[in-house]
């Protein structure tokens, strides 16, 4: 069964006779009549009859008309609707570990929609190692992760610098100073993300790196959670600067360096690299590419 069929099924239904529906279509009454009769022996029922000069459906007919206007009418909406896609300014789905996804992209992706509206920018807010995983799955289009990735299936670039400091609370005997030695951290509950989090990754590994121990560790859910547990100080955290930029301006909490720890990091651009951006998905990299440098 053929589209030309049904097609000619349908006409020949709405006219009667088929000299009408070979002037509709444009096709001699011969051809129409070869099509119909090899479209009833290809389903095996007849369905049509004679009334008078005209035909008319059989049951089995009616059936076949039901679904020759749904199957005809999608071919002809298939080409409409791509054209309106293409025609749309379209979506934009990003996943983000932790630092930018809560510190840094709602306020970017804020002022993108202000520049492109019709553009639906969705973001999910996860861990680095969910992050990379998603964007292998295609479950989203690009990524801005803490942490430093090496699959060849991704195209990583530096995105920002971030700093993990130290905080406690207002009033920690930490407070007010710049910066504290690690080994006066050996007394103290060190209050973390868990493992996966670029956050965690980075400051363990610096540590290691330095042969110094790590406090403590008693992992808090998520950062706003670790934030309220050091500001009731039930501990002290090793977080982004851009996590606690509010909360250290209005003194709720307080930061400071570790000593001779390097704990500064960059922030990563993800995107797949057997993928083709979509010109939403090119148009949004590099906005975050052109914003970069502007962000406090």
């Amino acid at each position: 069964m053929t589209l030309r069929q049904l097609a000619t099924f349908r006409a020949l239904k709405r006219m009667g006779t088929l000299s009408g529906a070979g002037r509709e279509l444009r096709l001699s009454q011969p051809a129409v009549s070869l099509q119909m009769k090899e479209l009833r022996a290809e389903i095996g029922v007849e369905l049509f009859r004679i009334r008078g000069k005209r035909l008319e459906l059989t049951d089995a007919g009616e059936e076949l008309a039901r679904y020759a206007e749904r199957i005809l009418g999608l071919v002809e909406d298939a080409p409409k609707a791509a054209r309106a896609q293409a025609n749309r300014a379209g979506r934009v789905r990003v996943a983000a570990s932790s630092t930018p996804g809560v510190s840094l992209l709602p306020d970017l992706i804020a002022r993108y929609r202000t520049k492109k509206p019709d553009v639906l920018v969705t973001l999910t807010v996860t861990n680095t190692e969910d992050v990379e995983e998603k964007i292998r799955r295609a479950e989203v289009d690009l990524g801005v992760v803490g942490g430093r990735l090496a699959s060849a299936d991704l195209h990583v670039e530096p995105w920002w610098r971030d700093e993990i400091v130290l905080v406690v609370s207002p009033s920690h005997p930490f407070a007010g100073r710049r910066n504290v030695p690690p080994l006066a951290l050996g007394g103290e509950l060190l209050l973390s993300r868990e493992h996966g989090s670029a956050t965690r990754t980075t400051y363990e590994a610096a540590f290691l790196s330095a042969g110094l121990p790590l406090p403590q560790t008693h992992v808090v859910g998520d950062t706003e959670a670790i934030k309220r547990a050091v500001g009731a100080g039930m501990g002290i955290a090793l977080l982004s600067r851009f996590s606690v930029a509010e909360e250290a301006k209005s003194g709720r909490l307080a930061t400071l360096r570790v000593e001779g720890i390097p704990l500064a990091r960059p922030l990563h651009l993800l995107l797949p690299v057997e993928r083709d951006a979509s010109p939403a998905v090119f148009e949004f990299a590099k906005f975050l590419r052109d914003k970069r440098q502007r962000i406090r």
